[in-house]
This record gives C-alpha cells, sequence and structure tokens, in this order.
C-alpha cells in the first residue's frame, strides 16, 4: 500500500534542493531523483559532487552540455577511490557514465573526459579504446600519448589503421614508447611520425633502427637535430650525420660526450675545413659560366643527361657524387642551389630541375617575375650545406 503524501510538508526550495544534491550523505534514492530535476543549477551542483557517483548515468545524457562537462571531470577525480567492495555500485555507474561520455555528441565533452582521464589507470580498457579511437585529434591524442591502459598490440593496431591523420605521430610521443612499437613507426613513410619518434628521448630504439633511420636522414632534415639530440649514437649514426648536417648543427654534435676519440678528431677536421674552406683556384668566372651553360642547354636539347649531370657537377665545383644524389632525391631546392653554385641563370636553373631532376612543372621552382632564383641566397647556401658542400662558396 502506498503511502499518502505528506500535504502538509511545502515542496523543497531550489535552494535546498541544491544543497541536498551537494551533501556527501543524502539517500541514494533522493539522489537519483535530484538527478532529473528540473533545475539546471540542481543538476549542476550534482554534477560537481566530489563524493557521489549515484545518479551518474543519468546526468551523462543530460541536455545541458556544460553538466556533461563537469560530470566528466568529477569521475576523473572519483575513480581512483571507488575500488572498494563497499563502492561496487558507485562504480558501476561511474563506469556506465563513462561509456556514455566516451561517445557524446559533443566534441566539447568528449575533450573534456579525454583530457581528465588520459592518465588515469583505472579507466575502463574499453573506455581508453574508444577515446584513442575518436576522429578528433584533441579527444585521441592525449589518450593514444598517455593512457597507461593501451597495450602494444593497441597502439600497434592503432599505427596499423589510424582512425585519422596524426596518430602515428600521437602513438610516436609515448613516453617509454616499446621497441615493436617504435620498430613499426621507424620502419614507416610517415616522416612527421618518424621526427617524433626521434625526438622521443624515451623511445626504445634498437642500434640498427636507428642506422636504418640515419641512412634515410639525407632526405630529411628535419629529423637532423632530434637525431643529434638522442641519448644514444652508433658510431656509424655519427659518422653519416655528419656528412649531412649543417655547419651549426655539426657544432652540436661535436660537443656529444659519448664521441670515440678518433671519430671526435676526424669531425673537427671537417668542421674545420667547412668554417674555413680553401680558396679555390682563379678562373675565367664570366667566360666559364657562360660556356658551361651554353652547354648544358645543348645537352639537354638532345636529351644527353649524363653529360648534363657532368656540366653541372662541374660548373658547381660539387662532384659527380653530390650530382647524382640531388638527382635520385628529385629535390628542386637541391637542383637549384647547385644551378645558384654554377652561376647559371634562374631560366637555366628551370630547365635543370626539369629535366635533370625529371620534376613536373608543378614540383620545380620557376624563376622570379624578375627572372631572379626562386629561393633567397641564405636559403640557397642551407641547401649546398644538406648537400655536403662548404658554405660561402661560389
Amino acid at each position: 500500500m502506498i503511502a499518502a503524501p505528506d500535504l502538509a510538508r511545502p515542496p523543497l526550495t531550489e535552494v535546498e534542493r541544491v544543497r541536498l544534491a551537494a551533501r556527501a550523505d543524502t539517500p541514494a534514492e533522493t539522489i537519483h531523483a535530484l538527478a532529473t530535476d528540473c533545475s539546471v543549477t540542481v543538476r549542476a551542483a550534482l554534477a560537481m559532487n566530489p563524493a557521489r557517483a549515484e545518479g551518474s548515468p543519468t546526468l551523462a545524457t543530460d541536455p545541458n552540455e556544460r553538466i556533461r562537462v563537469l560530470l566528466a571531470h568529477k569521475l576523473a577525480r572519483l575513480l581512483p577511490g571507488l575500488s572498494t567492495p563497499e563502492r561496487a555500485d558507485a562504480l558501476a555507474q561511474a563506469h556506465a557514465a563513462l561509456r556514455t561520455l566516451a561517445q557524446d555528441a559533443a566534441a566539447r565533452v568528449r575533450r573534456a573526459l579525454a583530457d581528465a582521464v588520459a592518465s588515469l589507470p583505472e579507466l575502463p580498457h574499453d573506455v581508453a579504446l574508444k577515446l584513442a579511437h575518436d576522429l578528433d585529434a584533441a579527444v585521441s591524442d592525449p589518450v593514444i600519448r598517455l593512457s597507461p591502459l593501451l597495450t602494444d598490440g593497441d597502439l600497434l593496431a592503432l599505427f596499423a589503421a589510424p582512425p585519422r591523420p596524426g596518430v602515428a605521430a600521437s602513438v610516436a610521443n609515448r613516453p617509454g614508447l616499446p621497441q615493436a612499437v617504435a620498430d613499426a613507426v621507424a620502419a614507416s613513410a610517415d616522416s612527421a611520425a618518424v621526427r617524433a619518434l626521434l625526438a622521443n628521448r624515451s623511445a626504445v630504439l634498437r642500434e640498427a633502427t636507428l642506422d636504418a633511420l640515419v641512412d634515410r636522414a639525407h632526405a630529411h632534415a628535419d629529423w637532423h637535430a632530434p637525431f643529434i639530440d638522442r641519448p644514444r649514437l652508433t658510431a656509424h649514426g655519427v659518422s653519416t650525420l655528419s656528412r649531412i648536417v649543417s655547419h651549426s648543427l655539426l657544432q652540436t654534435l661535436l660537443a656529444r660526450p659519448d664521441l670515440p676519440p678518433a671519430l671526435a678528431d676526424a669531425l673537427r677536421d671537417r668542421a674545420a675545413l667547412l668554417l674555413h674552406p680553401p680558396e679555390p683556384p682563379p678562373t675565367p668566372r664570366a667566360a666559364s659560366r657562360s660556356d658551361t651553360e651554353s652547354a648544358l642547354l645543348e645537352a639537354l636539347a638532345v636529351a644527353n643527361m649524363p653529360r648534363a649531370a657532368a656540366l653541372l657537377a662541374a660548373a658547381s665545383r660539387a662532384g659527380t657524387a653530390i650530382v647524382s644524389r640531388a638527382i635520385s632525391l628529385r629535390s628542386a631546392k637541391a637542383l637549384a642551389s647547385l644551378a645558384w653554385r654554377a652561376g647559371w641563370s634562374a631560366d637555366t636553373s628551370y630547365a635543370t630541375q626539369t629535366a635533370l631532376g625529371t620534376l613536373a612543372p608543378g614540383e620545380a621552382l620557376h624563376p622570379r617575375a624578375d627572372a631572379t632564383h626562386p629561393l633567397s641566397q641564405a636559403e640557397m647556401e642551407w641547401q649546398l650545406e644538406l648537400l655536403g658542400l662548404a658554405p660561402g662558396q661560389r
């Protein structure tokens, strides 16, 4: 038999209901009723109550987005204290609410949840996976980088089938990235992810992995600085980097305390040569440039690419190995800089890029409107340094 309502007692005011929603000792049945209260202030007070998880599944579907955000932050604070047997029901309600919030339609709510729970070991594994696969980078990135719940298998699966661009870089940024995952990132063609991997000093990288990456680094100037800052480098890595990095990075490489003495001496000799290059013998520069430029255009006209490459190597004083490397890289900037070093015009530079470098018109660097070279002198000198040529010589 249902008891008759107490008609003598007036309904609770909003202020009284807010106080009940904020108390730690309010009965559970009252908490559940307050979770559907008509007042947003009452529901907000319950969403912020640091002692109560009851009512959370209801609040997780609240029509007010701000309340769902408040609930996400509260649950993150509550989770570590809900593992005792006497709080099993509260823990179940918290988990149910977290699963609902992880698939909230509002990105703001999912972002708030991800920021709050990313590093929590008490988070359910399925919630961590749901957030890690979110299409919004602001949701998935902190969880991929920080969640202790993601296994090597989870990370490899994310890397193999990324739900959004940039997932590989998020994986590569994880502190203490395990060797198997680091190997997968290193073997990929994702340049940004590899750079993040190299910059991650806590990532576990095998010597063979480092050596394989250093052999690819000549085509990725943005890898050089994080490479040199790695805690450990092999002798092969140091030697290779010394031939491709800029002069300033070579000085940083020389400052490493772990260099073998003989290798350190060789690097110092190379640095001295770059800083004080020998004077080239005097040549009739203007006539030589004009003659080689004409000869190059004639070679290109008849598709005599070996002769064209030899002319570029001679006129730029770069040598055939460096010219061959620039051609194999199909680097518009490198070929344009070599043509500039040879003293050739911007039009000849463009012809060199498209013919020798087999670059499409849209890939090659066109002359500027005033017929000057497309890159600044500083940019071209930087490209020449990357190729291993001493700065300041032209």
